[in-house]
């Protein structure tokens, strides 16, 4: 088989004719032309289009790939923001558990329970919005790490307040327990003093009463209270009488009985003259006054005061009573007191 290459190599070395070619031969010669040319223009626009396709498969490539990088790091973010919205909110409501779980009694420490509890959920919304701002999430994490120092600080702060109330509370019990013991020894105390007192009272009343017992025991009786009528003649020779306008003097007489518990020494005798209408005939110019009867510890009148140095012995004492005044028909009493106490009485009558 003969090499096409080969007849071209030797036609090449041929002196060219110039004789002129036969239309045949140059019909022969434009079809191998064509027959050549497709491929020229089909591989420059194939080898382009591959570039080009290659070009567009290489930026769809990349930008799937810049894409996928910028999704997988909003995913990244988006997890980072979840975690840290999960360990605010772990971190909030274990704080919220914790503080209830340390309420008491106390009003100061449930107070103070409050407040912390609103200024943590301040906190924790404050973080929120740092977390939902990607500029701010690094701000958040530093405010999430100051919140878990916060509940820390605050917890403490519970917990000591709350050991100051329970040293509080055990002084109170101690204290309470000390009132309830000064309590009783007082009122014992206090019984005591009150049957002391009681005691006291008997024997300042047994006191009293002895002392009124001696005291009353040692009123001077009289006896034999007489009154006698006069008339005072013009001469001043006085006559008896018994018809009451006739008089205008009366002589009042008694005798001392012997008393060994009264001292001897000065002894007054006051003596009431009482009318018919039953009162005391007195007369202030004439030595009238007022005592006090210590039996009925009633304030009275008297007509006159006999005194006497008293030494224990009988003796008849009388005054003269002259009021310078009518005297009515009746029966006229006489009452004689010694120290406030009646020590003798007696009556007369005028018609």
């Amino acid at each position: 088989m003969t090499n096409p290459s080969s007849k071209n190599q030797t036609n090449l070395n041929k002196p060219v004719s110039t004789t002129p070619t036969s239309p045949k031969t140059t019909t022969t010669s434009r079809m191998n032309k064509k027959e050549k040319d497709p491929m020229k223009i089909f591989l420059p626009m194939a080898i382009t289009i591959g570039l080009v396709l290659c070009g567009i498969i290489g930026y769809l490539m990349y930008t799937n790939s810049a894409q996928e990088r910028a999704l997988m790091a909003h995913v990244s973010e988006l997890e980072e923001a979840e975690n840290i919205r999960i360990e605010l909110e772990d971190q909030y409501n274990q704080a919220l558990v914790d503080l209830e779980d340390m309420r008491g009694e106390s009003e100061d420490l449930n107070a103070l329970i409050d407040q912390q509890q609103a200024e943590l959920e301040e906190q924790r919304n404050k973080i929120a919005r740092l977390i939902r701002d990607s500029k701010k999430r690094n701000v958040a994490k530093e405010e999430l790490a100051n919140l878990k120092t916060q509940i820390a600080s605050y917890i403490s702060e519970v917990e000591d307040l709350k050991a100051q109330n329970e040293m509080l509370a055990v002084k109170n019990d101690s204290l309470l327990n000390n009132n309830l013991m000064l309590q009783t020894d007082l009122q014992s105390q206090q019984s005591a003093n009150e049957q002391l007192e009681e005691a006291r009272a008997v024997l300042v009343s047994e006191k009293e009463d002895l002392s009124k017992t001696v005291y009353f025991a040692s009123v001077v009786q009289v006896k034999g209270v007489k009154v006698d009528a006069f008339k005072v003649k013009g001469n001043g020779k006085p006559v008896k009488r018994k018809v009451a306008k006739q008089i205008n003097q009366l002589k009042v007489c008694f005798t001392t009985t012997v008393n060994e518990i009264t001292d001897p020494g000065l002894e007054k005798f006051f003596i009431r003259v009482i009318n018919p209408l039953g009162e005391t005939m007195a007369l202030e110019e004439l030595g009238s006054g007022m005592i006090v009867n210590k039996k009925t510890a009633e304030e009275i009148r008297y007509t006159h005061v006999q005194e006497y140095e008293y030494s224990n012995d009988e003796t008849e004492l009388c005054f003269v009573w002259e009021p310078n005044m009518a005297f009515q028909p009746g029966s006229y009493n006489v009452e004689v007191y010694n120290k406030g106490y009646v020590c003798g009485t007696g009556a007369f009558m005028l018609k």
